[in-house]
């Protein structure tokens, strides 16, 4: 009785420390998704400066994704033994010397290899991103924080493609192959200016990895305060392995996550989900050019940065409308409804060469994408509830980052072939496989009925401690 007492009538601490960490996560986040955005926006140019295809090019943006299930299946397994300290700080470390390979690579057109593999460390942990993300605020944050603390991270991204998509463009508006005769480009006049410019790009991020890694030495410890939730599934989850005897080894927690209704039917939504981010983001100036070929690259950019806008604001409405309604599968299932309305549109903008449709169309696709992620994250944790969410985590993005890869490859194989137009139709149908599989969820939000009735306390900078409004039982 003591035990159940305790469990109603929990208090959590949330420290100003948090918002350190959350900037330190944000930073990390941001210099990812700009890399990798500057690889998109100029892939006919790098892909030029190495004399490679484009698809060697989207290999640079998406080898992350690719990582994604070896990275991500790993993290699981050895999850009770990761803490936020060491994910932010593998974060961090995997930025600052894959930064430094980088750099190295882009110093001369033959080094292509080297920039791989730059990059191939630099995303290595982009497999435990979003589990650092939720690990975070799970752990630091109140539950009336929590989707607003993931989904700054996801702001983060999106701000990385809007500042890529001012400066990129601009620094190398089109592709000129003056001083250039056939079969000789050792004096294509724009290697220089693609040297300096990914050389400096990369010289930035390792100043801001090294200051990262100081305050995240200093800030963040390995035991922060624990919310009532985290507090309240070790209760059950202990309480529920005493009652059923269930084998709690790693492997045994793994199949048992794995095999919950909810996590397949989510994963599998979140998988094919991941191919709007791979034609609306990764693909979208390509797209752009192969429609339009006389276009610069800022035209493309502009769409990118709008469409990037539009991105930005889905995820804080998103998030500020789920910490008040908690609709989290009827948030999901009206977005992939408007995204594949959005497809269809761009089929005939594509096909009919209408230029301005295209700047609508991909805005508010990448409206609704950006909402998904806060809110399948959230459905995902509620349906699964009380799982071990950092376990639940890493097994979730292993599967669905992977799909970026995927999804890519197949999308950039349809336009190459077929055309822009086809792709998206193709785009569309996952789309619909996505949105079926979200409304097979059922939608019993668990964490929900268990956070009922707990109080939160917060602490400023004095350790005064004030009480916040209890949530209504």
């Amino acid at each position: 009785m003591s035990e159940q007492k305790d469990f109603w009538n929990m208090e959590y601490a949330a420290y100003p420390q948090r918002w350190i960490l959350l900037s330190i996560l944000c930073v990390v986040s941001f210099s990812q998704i700009y890399s990798s955005s500057g690889f998109i926006l100029l892939n006919g140019i790098v892909a030029h400066f190495y004399r490679v295809t484009p698809y060697y090019t989207d290999l640079l943006a998406i080898i992350g994704s690719a990582l994604g299930f070896p990275v991500g299946l790993v993290s699981a397994y050895f999850s009770d033994m990761l803490s936020l300290r060491s994910l932010m700080l593998g974060l961090i470390l995997a930025l600052l010397s894959g930064s430094f390979i980088c750099a190295i690579g882009f110093i001369s057109r033959d080094l292509f290899y080297v920039a791989a593999l730059g990059r191939v460390i630099t995303s290595s942990t982009f497999g435990t991103m979003f589990t650092t993300q939720v690990l975070l605020a799970a752990n630091w944050f109140p539950s009336s924080e929590t989707a607003m603390a993931f989904s700054l991270p996801v702001v983060t991204l999106t701000l990385g493609s809007v500042a890529s998509s001012l400066i990129y463009p601009h620094a190398i508006p089109k592709l000129h192959l003056n001083n250039v005769t056939s079969g000789n480009d050792t004096n294509w006049d724009q290697a220089g200016e693609v040297s300096t410019l990914f050389c400096s790009t990369f010289g930035t991020f390792i100043a801001s990895s090294l200051i990262c890694l100081v305050l995240t030495i200093i800030y963040c410890k390995n035991q922060p305060p624990s919310p009532p939730s985290r507090a309240q599934e070790e209760m059950l989850t202990k309480n529920f392995n005493k009652k059923h005897k269930v084998n709690t080894s790693r492997i045994s927690e793994m199949w048992n996550i794995t095999r919950q209704r909810s996590f397949i039917l989510m994963t599998l939504a979140s998988s094919f989900q991941k191919s709007q981010l791979a034609y609306s983001v990764f693909l979208l100036p390509s797209c752009v050019l192969m429609t339009f070929p006389d276009l610069k690259n800022t035209v493309p950019g502009k769409i990118v940065l709008i469409a990037t806008f539009g991105q930005i604001i889905g995820v804080i409405v998103t998030g500020k409308l789920l910490d008040k309604f908690k609709a989290f599968k009827l948030t999901i299932i009206t977005g992939q409804l408007i995204m594949t309305t959005s497809c269809i549109g761009l089929f005939f903008a594509h096909s009919h060469r209408n230029l301005p449709s295209l700047y609508i169309l991909y805005s508010i696709m990448n409206f609704c994408g950006g909402g998904f992620l806060p809110a399948s994250i959230e459905l995902l944790v509620e349906t699964t509830y009380p799982s071990n969410k950092l376990l639940l985590m890493s097994l979730y993005t292993s599967f669905s980052n992977s799909a970026v890869f995927i999804f890519t490859t197949i999308v950039r194989m349809v336009m190459m072939n077929a055309g822009v137009p086809i792709a998206t139709v193709a785009v569309s149908g996952f789309l619909l496989i996505s949105t079926t599989a979200v409304c097979l969820v059922s939608p019993e939000y668990k964490r929900q009925k268990a956070d009922n009735g707990v109080r939160y306390l917060d602490v400023d900078d004095n350790q005064n401690v004030t009480d916040e409004s209890p949530v209504e039982k």
